[in-house]
């Protein structure tokens, strides 16, 4: 019986330990600290047993890919030669003719690519999966060149610039500046998306933040303590090619929150009432530096961040540079503190669209 209340005692602490992870992960610290106790007064050795678990989970999966490895490499040896003929035969069947593509020229194809890169950036890649022709024309040399060109076209031509936080490039003058920058990267617009810092619309930046709070000791209690507590909150930003942005502060977590209704309509302000209606643009000068404004009756709130990799995916983090008020009456500035505050991170969602 003691063996059957130990098992289960390991299970359950097991769980609520892998729980505190999950809560961790999306920095809802006080939950999680909260689970991490949960599991220690079942378990006070569980974490050595999560450690335990996720290493015999590794050892597996790892043999697993071995063994795979392994009888690929034997299978080969035993047929040689034959096994090449078979490969060979195997790849040429493999690759079905289409003949309602073979039929349509090669530019015709092309212009079908870029049409499908305006509806999504992301789908350009998932169209080279769909067949053997659009996989050439996506990736060999000469048309990936144009698709390189139709995807910077799409993204910058979506970007809004300005000279200074108040003075927003006009249409022309925004097509002016693309093409000196184009002439710049002497049209490497590999070169360009990797270097050159832009805004993402097909998801919302997201950051997690938190802070202590003290609470009041019982009545009654006999501690001489007060009680602390974390509080996690969450900001989301979402950016739109015509220049406004969504700016919300919740303690929803980005798992609870229901941003498919994160829109600029009546009904997202009715779900979400903090949510407000921003200006955004990036600096002509300083070309990585996003400004965020919104307005009230007595101040204009400005808000500037920068554009970083994060890793290997390019652009998909914003950090904070300052954050100020100026009253609209006196013009006096009030500067807000950034200690506490965390840099967004992008999150793609796939209901919206480019733009959408």
């Amino acid at each position: 019986m003691n063996t059957i209340h130990n098992i289960n005692n390991n299970t359950s602490a097991l769980q609520l330990w892998e729980n505190g992870i999950s809560k961790e992960t999306t920095g809802s610290m006080m939950d999680a600290i909260r689970f991490y106790r949960q599991a220690l007064k079942l378990n006070p050795n569980i974490e050595k047993v999560y450690r335990e678990k996720i290493r015999t989970e590794y050892e597996i999966e790892k043999k697993f890919k071995d063994n795979l490895t392994l009888t690929s490499d034997q299978n080969a040896l035993v047929a040689g030669e034959e096994t090449d003929q078979i490969e060979e035969n195997t790849t040429k069947d493999a690759i079905v003719p289409c003949f309602i593509l073979d039929m349509l020229p090669p530019e015709i194809l092309s212009q079908i690519i870029g049409e499908v890169i305006k509806l999504s950036s992301e789908s350009w890649v998932n169209l080279s999966l769909s067949c053997h022709m659009f996989n050439r024309l996506c990736f060999s040399h000469k048309y990936a060149t144009f698709s390189f060109l139709v995807a910077s076209q799409i993204i910058y031509k979506k970007q809004v610039y300005s000279y200074d936080i108040f003075h927003t490039l006009s249409p022309i003058e925004q097509v002016e500046f693309n093409k000196v920058l184009n002439e710049q990267y002497t049209d490497n617009y590999y070169r360009m998306l990797q270097d050159r810092p832009f805004i993402k619309f097909e998801g919302v930046y997201i950051s997690v933040n938190n802070y202590l709070r003290y609470g009041a000791i019982p009545e009654g209690s006999s501690s001489l303590l007060n009680p602390i507590h974390m509080i996690t909150y969450y900001r989301y930003l979402r950016f739109y090619p015509d220049g406004t942005c969504l700016r919300l502060v919740s303690p929803i977590e980005p798992s609870v929150m229901t941003i498919n209704n994160l829109h600029k309509t009546e009904d997202s302000s009715s779900i979400f009432k903090d949510l407000a209606v921003c200006k955004w643009s990036i600096n002509t000068e300083m070309s990585d530096m996003v400004t965020i404004i919104r307005y009230t009756k007595k101040y204009t709130f400005v808000e500037k961040l920068r554009i970083r990799n994060q890793g290997l995916k390019i652009h998909h983090k914003l950090k904070w540079i300052e954050s100020f008020a100026l009253d609209t009456t006196s013009g006096e500035k009030s500067v807000f503190n950034l200690k506490t505050e965390k840099p967004f991170f992008f999150s793609r969602v796939r209901s919206y669209v480019s733009g959408g």
